[in-house]
């Protein structure tokens, strides 16, 4: 009796085909795991929530040197701990009051933050400050001059910013002056490039992030890439690369050996795909999950695809897009020819996010924290997994097939379902339980007439079961049938 294994799941979560003409070894659902450097399917860690809270009237999240750190108007700073948010108190400016942190980068180390305000008398507005002295002990002092933009990048020893058409960027190796000086003290370097009159699509810039030698500067329509010189005079551009804008300042992250990814109007982008090819080609890293991004994008608000935040998880280097109420991670691991997407789903609302002492933290709009990984042996909790293929033909699509049994190489409980009916894609049976490889036990029987199968593996953990879950390997076994 011939059968048919899917020996590794290496593609993840791909849905450019459609479900009865994707590869075997390909998903249409993969969440809350990921896929290993050998291809198989592990469940993912725990979200731990954290004894302390963010405080209340604080906003943002940060870390230097290992800690967090959220911010606050007024006061002074206070020292964090291990998974203690420390607090970065933020001068009051009289007549505004201070809302959150857009963007924040550290320059020698210390804070400079870009923070959203309001204005008593009605409008909005936005502050600069740099931290005086190492965290914690040292006082924040507002930056006045010529210092404003959206998002803020330490970068050849400036800080630069973005608002409007312009890109700033302060004095060589002073982040808090943004004018030049003859002195004493003297302060050069500092200025601003108006992109916008190089390209009409560089109006409404958004972020920034460095790209090989180039700073890439993107508005919601484009990208420009400049070489920066201390020199301003020196500064040169290189190109405008259309099609590669954002709406998310936050999901522009450098990634891998030079790439930048982002967030764009049609799905998350590679910088060096667009620069090369220019345009969203098969191979741009992120068209697996095009559709599921477009649908995003189709049923949600705007501000809600804003706050898209990119972040790379520690030690395994798996890229993360953090939206409010899902994160979408690729695994990728070139030596093995992996490159895969799963879909994770905290259970909570994700108001802000950063990287601290190898793990991820998150903070919620209630003002809870949470952690994922760290240090630590991973820990697990009883977080529900769905896996589901396309509707496999095994390599005979048109020929039709008795289905008798599967054979899974699996660890942890899994309930598993299989559908035959292509054009009735929610239909299908309850074939039972495994908890384990099932190869020395006895096929795992099913009964199924169809020219393809469609399998789904849901893992629902009894209660308290917090151990680990996979899936290594799924055979098929079947005998050809009659077509009529």
């Amino acid at each position: 009796m011939p059968y048919f294994e899917i020996q590794n799941f290496a593609a993840g979560m791909d849905l450019r085909k459609s479900p009865l003409t994707a590869p075997a070894g390909t998903l249409r659902v993969l969440t809350n795991a990921h896929v290993t450097a050998g291809g198989e399917i592990e469940k993912r860690a725990a979200f731990v929530k954290l004894a302390a809270k963010a405080p209340a009237g604080s906003f943002g999240l940060a870390s230097a040197n290992g800690i967090l750190y959220v911010f606050k108007q007024g006061g002074g700073n206070t020292g964090g701990a291990p998974d203690q948010p420390g607090i970065i108190g933020l001068p009051a400016v009289s007549g505004w009051t201070l809302t959150d942190i857009l963007d924040w980068d550290l320059y020698a180390g210390r804070f400079y933050v870009s923070v959203a305000a309001t204005a008593t008398a009605g409008g909005t507005g936005m502050y600069h400050y740099y931290e005086l002295g190492v965290p914690p002990s040292a006082a924040m002092a507002q930056v006045t001059t010529g210092a404003y933009g959206s998002a803020v990048r330490t970068y050849k020893s400036k800080i630069h910013a973005v608002y409007g058409n312009t890109l700033k960027f302060s004095a060589v190796g002073s982040p808090d002056q943004w004018t030049n000086q003859t002195g004493p003290p003297q302060y050069v370097g500092a200025g601003n490039i108006i992109l916008s009159q190089e390209d009409a699509d560089m109006d409404n810039l958004k972020g920034l992030e460095v790209y090989y030698d180039y700073l890439a500067v993107f508005s919601d329509d484009a990208c420009q890439l400049w070489l920066i010189n201390a020199d301003p005079s020196q500064n040169q551009y290189k190109q405008t690369l259309r099609q590669s804008g954002t709406i998310a300042p936050k999901s522009i992250r450098q990634y891998g050996s030079g790439d930048v990814l982002f967030l764009g109007a049609d799905g998350i982008r590679s910088l060096k795909a667009r620069e090369q090819s220019l345009s969203a080609a098969v191979s741009d890293i992120g068209s697996p999950v095009d559709p599921a991004i477009r649908e995003l994008y189709a049923t949600k608000s705007t501000a809600y695809m804003s706050e898209a935040t990119a972040m790379l998880q520690p030690f395994s280097g798996r890229y993360w897009m953090v939206f409010p109420d899902r994160i979408f991670v690729l695994s990728n691991f070139p030596n093995p020819k992996i490159s895969a997407w799963s879909l994770y789903t905290p259970g909570f609302t994700v108001t802000d996010v950063c990287e601290a002492n190898g793990a991820i933290y998150f903070r919620t709009d209630n003002n809870d924290l949470y952690k994922y990984g760290g240090l630590g042996a991973p820990v697990y909790d009883g977080t529900h997994i769905e896996v589901v293929t396309p509707f496999l033909g095994l390599d005979k699509p048109a020929t039709f097939k008795r289905f008798i049994a599967i054979d899974v190489i699996c660890t942890g409980a899994w309930n598993i379902y299989a559908a035959f009916n292509p054009d009735n894609q929610d239909a299908e049976d309850f074939l039972g339980t495994v908890t384990g490889p099932t190869l020395l036990t006895g096929q795992f029987a099913m009964m199924g007439h169809s020219t393809h199968i469609s399998l789904r593996f849901r893992h629902i953990p009894f209660p308290g079961d917090t151990s680990q879950a996979t899936i290594s390997s799924v055979m098929v076994h079947y005998e050809f049938a009659e077509t009529t």
